[in-house]
């Protein structure tokens, strides 16, 4: 008679559903890649609406200095610095990062 631990065909339990499971981890612990930027900014929205709003509110107010931005959000503040600092207003994608597309409304 022998014993399972003896058949050496035989797998431990534990490893498919170990690999399995360090697979499923890897998958949904790496980050995101932003789908699209604001003048350089990610957008983590993909529609970078907070951005543009921040860009065409400094834009209204001729904002010059970047310590003048203020805002509720990251983005809409980053979209205000990307006015300060001269950006165009571009959303940008990863299939075509050469956007000419102006949200300037």
């Amino acid at each position: 008679m022998w014993l399972h631990s003896e058949n050496p065909q035989r797998r431990p339990r534990g490893s498919l559903f170990t690999g399995l499971a360090l697979l499923v981890f890897l998958f949904w612990s790496a980050p995101p890649a932003p789908a699209a930027e604001f003048d350089g900014y990610p957008c983590l929205s993909g529609s970078c609406s907070d951005h543009r709003a921040g860009y065409n509110w400094a834009k209204r107010k001729r904002i010059t200095d970047a310590d003048d931005c203020d805002g509720e959000s990251e983005a809409f503040i980053e979209g205000c610095r990307a006015y300060v600092a001269g950006g165009l207003g571009r959303v940008t994608t990863d299939n075509a990062r050469s956007d000419d597309q102006d949200f300037n409304y």
